[in-house]
């Protein structure tokens, strides 16, 4: 995946991932031809396939990978859960039409986490 600063100049975005439900436990560039979802994770495998991803079970590590590896952007979902990873900014999304829910926690609701901790994690970098 490629993105353009404010300059125009292109930039190399990486997704990194958890690897949740893969095999390995170490930071790995995925690659969408290779690798399979039973070694790196079935999310992993699928953004390997848009965007250059350093999926694994320790996002430090993969953050590390992809900057060594060319990133000037990382993208991570679910990035509120980790806070091993300095970051610059976050993006809070919510579906427009489930909205919050009932606005509890998994599994009684649709939230990984308390809306206000996700809410001030996310509006810290303001």
């Amino acid at each position: 995946m490629a993105c353009k600063n404010s300059a125009g100049r292109r930039r190399a975005a990486f997704c990194l991932s958890r690897g949740y439900g893969g095999s390995l436990s170490w930071p790995k560039l995925v690659d969408a031809h290779g690798d399979v979802a039973a070694q790196v994770g079935d999310e992993a495998l699928l953004l390997a396939r848009v965007a250059a991803d350093g999926g694994g079970a320790r996002p430090a590590g993969g953050g590390a990978g992809a900057i060594a590896a060319g990133a000037s952007v990382i993208v991570m979902d679910d990035g509120l859960q980790n806070s091993s990873l300095a970051k610059d900014f976050t993006i809070a999304v919510v579906d427009g039409r489930r909205g919050l829910g009932n606005g509890r926690v998994f599994p009684a609701g649709p939230l990984r986490a308390p809306l206000a901790a996700q809410m001030q994690a996310a509006t810290r970098y303001w």
